[in-house]
């Protein structure tokens, strides 16, 4: 297992935290509503790297980054509700 893989998986499910804050926040504004559709792909794929990633690393005893994607899921879940 390369060192940076847990790093990565984070920066992924950080991606679609930041991801999904963005289009939250600026959803009113025309342009960002008339892209929301590709924002949440993009969200949608970086949350299932990220946790994919985070599961895979499971295998070597590395607990952290799943947390980090239960968390961030919770996160993105939540501004997509309200």
């Amino acid at each position: 297992m390369h060192p940076f893989l847990p790093v990565l998986s984070i920066i992924f499910l950080l991606a679609a935290d930041a991801g999904m804050l963005f289009l939250h926040l600026n959803l009113g504004d025309p342009e960002v509503a008339f892209h929301a559709g590709s924002v949440e792909t993009v969200v949608f794929i970086s949350l299932l790297i990220g946790g994919g990633l985070a599961y895979w690393l499971r295998r070597f005893n590395l607990f952290f980054p799943g947390w980090f994607a239960v968390l961030s899921l919770l996160w993105v879940a939540i501004l997509l509700f309200i």
